[in-house]
């Protein structure tokens, strides 16, 4: 995961592909999918450690 700070974006690798999410005013969501980052970053941290893991915004 890292910021892009000139295109005002976060990015985030991951085994399942890499994603580029941008603000919208609400969430962060996918610039391809509309997927919220916060339910895609759970999903795959999840799916990569073996353990349920669950992000949510503060």
């Amino acid at each position: 995961m890292n910021l892009q700070k000139p295109l005002h974006e976060v990015w985030l690798a991951s085994r399942s592909g890499g994603y580029h999410f941008v603000f919208d005013g609400t969430h962060w969501a996918d610039t391809k999918t509309g997927v919220d980052f916060y339910a895609q970053l759970s999903r795959d941290a999840s799916a990569q450690a073996g353990l349920p893991l669950d992000f949510t915004a503060a």
